[in-house]
C-alpha cells in the first residue's frame, strides 16, 4: 500500500506540469474523448513496463541498494526538475494525428520524463511491484489529465518554474533523507 501511494502522489506531482500534460492538451482540445483513452493507455503501459522493470531488477539487489537506487530516482527527479526547460504547451495543429501517433506521442513523452524510474525504483524498494505500478499509473493520468487547468493556471500567475523549483528541491532534500537513513545518521 505504501508503494501505491507514494507513486501515486510522486507520479502525479511529476505530470502536473510534466511532459505528458503538454502532450495531452492539444489533443484534448481537438478530440477529449480519444486524448483521454489514450492518455490512460500510456499511463498503464508505463506504469506496468516499469513496475516489471523494478520487479525483475528487485531480486538481485541487497536491501541497502534497494535504498540507493530508490535515493537515486529521487535525487535525479529532483536535480531534473531544477533544469528542465519549459518547453512549448502545445504545438501542431492539436489534433495529435492517428489514434495510434497520438498513444506513441504519449508515451514518448511519459517515458522521458521522470515517472518511471521512479515506478521503478519503488518497485523495487517495496515488497509490492504491482502496487507501485498500478499508483504511477493512475497518478501519471491523473496528473496528465490534471495539468491542462493546472499548468495553464500556473502559467497566468507565473508560478510555473516556481512551482518546478520547489518540486525539484523537495524530492533533493527527500533523496537526502534517504541517504541519511541509509548510512544510519537518521
Amino acid at each position: 500500500m505504501d508503494a501505491l501511494l507514494l507513486s501515486l502522489i510522486l507520479c502525479g506531482l511529476i505530470e502536473a506540469d510534466g511532459p505528458m500534460g503538454r502532450r495531452f492538451m492539444p489533443m484534448a482540445v481537438a478530440r477529449p474523448v480519444r486524448a483521454k483513452i489514450m492518455l490512460a493507455c500510456a499511463a498503464i503501459l508505463i506504469g506496468a513496463a516499469a513496475a516489471c522493470g523494478g520487479a525483475w531488477i528487485a531480486p538481485r539487489l541487497t536491501p541497502e541498494a534497494r535504498s540507493i537506487f530508490l535515493g537515486a530516482a529521487l535525487a535525479l527527479t529532483g536535480v531534473g526538475l531544477l533544469f528542465r526547460s519549459p518547453g512549448p504547451r502545445g504545438g501542431g495543429n492539436g489534433d495529435g494525428g492517428s489514434g495510434a501517433l497520438s498513444l506513441l506521442h504519449l508515451l514518448w513523452a511519459g517515458l522521458s520524463g521522470h515517472a518511471p524510474l521512479l515506478i521503478a525504483a519503488l518497485a523495487v524498494r517495496f515488497s509490492d511491484p504491482w502496487m507501485a505500478g498500478i499508483g504511477g499509473a493512475a497518478g501519471c493520468f491523473a496528473g496528465g489529465w490534471l495539468s491542462g487547468g493546472f499548468a495553464v493556471w500556473l502559467d497566468e500567475v507565473r508560478l510555473s518554474r516556481a512551482f518546478t523549483y520547489t518540486l525539484g528541491g523537495l524530492f533533493i532534500i527527500a533523496a537526502a533523507l534517504v541517504a541519511l537513513a541509509i548510512f544510519g545518521r537518521v
